[in-house]
């Protein structure tokens, strides 16, 4: 047995309003590689 760990979650919800597709999806790839590495 190696032991338990316990990671936590984050829960985000976003709603954009008066963004088209490309600068949301810019968005939402700066965010998720400010997650991934630990800015969380």
């Amino acid at each position: 047995m190696l032991g338990q760990a316990r990671i936590p979650r984050l829960l985000v919800r976003f709603a954009f309003a008066g963004l088209d597709d490309a600068e949301r999806y810019r968005f939402m790839k700066r965010f998720d590689l400010y997650m991934q590495r630990g800015g969380g």
